[in-house]
């Protein structure tokens, strides 16, 4: 479509300057009509610059929808049903006054590595299920349980 319209663009152009060319006498006259031809030519050229950007934002949104597309059927084939661009976050239902031993505050997934934000006195540690860390005198170490949650249990 851009050819096409390239190619009527270039032989508007030339035909216009072989035509105008060719007519001394009336001098007036020839520019009006030059002065039509060029304010067509412009509009020929917006048209075209327009039409130029709408087959590029076009082919970016196409690309854009295959790219999701893919990511889609790559989550269906790894069997995830969540998607990777927000992190999954759980929160304890024990209540912060409450507390003396470390809790899990969330859990986030993302790019298929788990993080535990585990708080301990009110310092803040992001690890992985069994790992180790100590607070207050004490080691803790952080497990899941056969439901799927993370648990904080103090070492023996």
């Amino acid at each position: 479509m851009q050819k096409i319209i390239l190619v009527f663009l270039l032989l508007f152009t030339m035909n216009g300057r072989f035509v105008y060319a060719t007519t001394e006498p009336t001098i007036n006259i020839a520019s009006v009509n030059e002065n039509e031809a060029n304010i067509q030519q412009e509009e020929l050229v917006d048209i075209m610059k327009d039409n130029f950007s709408f087959e590029k934002e076009k082919r970016q949104l196409v690309n854009e929808l295959a790219l999701e597309k893919l990511k889609n059927e790559l989550k269906k084939l790894r069997g995830t049903a969540i998607p990777t661009d927000m992190p999954v976050m759980t929160e304890s239902t024990i209540s912060h006054t409450e507390v003396t031993h470390p809790y899990v505050v969330l859990v986030s997934k993302i790019g298929g590595l788990t993080r535990i934000l585990v708080s301990a006195e009110g310092h803040k540690h992001y690890l992985s299920a069994g790992d180790i860390f100590s607070s207050g005198g004490k080691e803790y170490i952080l497990t899941m349980d056969s439901m799927g949650k993370y648990l904080v249990k103090e070492k023996k």
